[in-house]
């Protein structure tokens, strides 16, 4: 499984065939926080510039994301609430690769990616990281807390079964797959991925997975898309 997809499809979307309640997180295994990047040239260098040059030109700065009910579109929409800025939203239904083209040929001011997929790119740099603290792929690069704004997102990934199924196979599941994260040669793989391991057995999985789900239902009530 992964967010905000798990979350947001069942608040946002009619045809969402489950519901939060019927999925048991067994484990966390990664998550890929979000990132604001520009061209190397943008006049934009920290998040307090593109904030700025937001309020005085509102709907003129555009920023590119992978589509509605993306963690790229629940990354700015929160950005735009906290900042209350108005953007320019513009999605790229083919994915990260145009969006990626579209902002390298000036197209888009901004675009929002993971974290993971900015060290591919040559003629971007980046204005911040929505992560708690900074990122070991992406070290140079300052969180959105440091600059202000107290943000986090990104997409988490891990593990679940039906809900129901007995609590010793969820913690038999969890227990293996915590030792194949312990396991350096499964790290060096991780790494060699640009990977954010990072593990949270089956209760704070659950916790984290039911707290997400409360924060969605309140970003799309505040503004349903």
């Amino acid at each position: 499984i992964c967010t905000p997809h798990l979350a947001i499809y069942p608040i946002s979307r009619d045809t969402c065939e489950y519901t939060i309640d019927q999925i048991q997180p067994v484990c966390q295994i990664a998550y890929d926080p979000n990132i604001f990047a520009v061209q190397e040239d943008s006049p934009f260098n920290t998040i307090e510039d593109l904030v700025k040059y937001a309020k005085e030109h509102p709907d003129e700065v555009t920023i590119g994301h992978t589509g509605v009910g993306s963690d790229d579109f629940i990354a700015v929409m929160k950005f735009m609430e906290a900042a209350d800025v108005d953007l320019n939203q513009i999605a790229y239904a083919n994915g990260t690769g145009e969006e990626i083209t579209a902002l390298l040929g000036g197209h888009i001011d901004v675009g929002v990616f993971n974290s993971s997929e900015f060290s591919s790119y040559e003629g971007l740099k980046l204005l911040g990281v929505m992560a708690s603290e900074r990122v070991s792929i992406i070290p140079d690069t300052p969180t959105f807390n440091e600059q202000g704004y107290d943000l986090i997102m990104s997409s988490d990934r891990g593990f679940a079964v039906p809900a129901g199924t007995d609590m010793d196979i969820v913690n038999k599941i969890a227990d293996a797959v915590e030792e194949t994260l312990n396991n350096p040669e499964f790290q060096q793989k991780a790494a060699d991925l640009k990977l954010l391991l990072n593990y949270r057995g089956p209760d704070e999985f659950k916790a984290y997975i039911e707290n997400y789900s409360l924060a969605m239902q309140e970003l799309y009530n505040s503004n349903p898309w």
